[in-house]
């Protein structure tokens, strides 16, 4: 029986071979577990990760995002077109420079009332007033409502008798025109009521003209 003879020590070296190879690999293995084991170095798949860079070529971290955009619903929810606040709103600084709330306003009214009626006033007890105008003569009370002015007065060629001619409010009528003769001054009187008090107001005499207002 005839076959091929093995040379001894061909066997030898690669076995040694083998054996080395197998050594090496084991002791790769051994030292990359021993690099995840006691390291934070780890085998992975590079197709599960992505690099920095071509992250932050097409993302934004959600820590930007927050310091530097609103979401659109926020916006839509919470803030006005600056062209809308220009037409339809007041800035606070202006209304506070130019406006009063309803509340003062109707304090201050309130004020400016309480003044008025001290201002113009009734004193009490009234003290009659005596007032002499001449031919174009006015005399104005705001603290009793009176307002008259004369037109005209003139007296007859023999001085008999005297006419005036005047405009003549009071609180209780508006201005109208009013004319007498000096023979006709018993009825050269007028009554009104200013402030819930009667007043009387009348023609003492012509010449000079002369009205008196008392409390009645």
């Amino acid at each position: 029986m005839s076959g091929k003879t093995v040379d001894p020590a061909s066997m030898h070296t690669s076995t040694t071979y083998i054996l080395g190879f197998g050594s090496a690999v084991g002791l790769i293995i051994a030292i990359i577990s021993g690099l995840q084991f006691f390291s934070n170095f780890k085998i992975v798949d590079t197709q599960a990760y992505v690099s920095m860079h071509e992250i932050e070529e097409k993302y934004y971290s959600k820590e930007f995002i927050s310091s530097h955009y609103l979401g659109k619903i926020e916006v839509l929810e919470n803030y006005i077109k600056k062209s809308e606040i220009e037409k339809n709103y007041i800035s606070l600084d202006k209304v506070r420079s130019d406006f009063v709330s309803i509340e003062q306003f109707e304090a201050q009214q309130k004020d400016k009332r309480a003044l008025l009626e001290v201002l113009n006033g009734i004193q009490s007890p009234f003290k009659p007033i005596v007032k002499m105008l001449s031919g174009n003569g006015q005399w104005n009370n705001e603290q009793l409502g009176l307002n008259i002015s004369v037109r005209r007065i003139t007296s007859s060629g023999d001085g008999s008798s005297m006419h005036a001619n005047f405009l003549l409010a009071l609180p209780d009528s508006p201005l109208h025109e009013e004319s007498f003769y000096s023979s006709e001054i018993s009825r050269c009187k007028w009554t009104f009521r200013k402030n819930g008090r009667d007043f009387e107001l009348k023609i003492d005499k012509f010449d000079p003209l002369t009205f008196s207002v008392k409390e009645i």
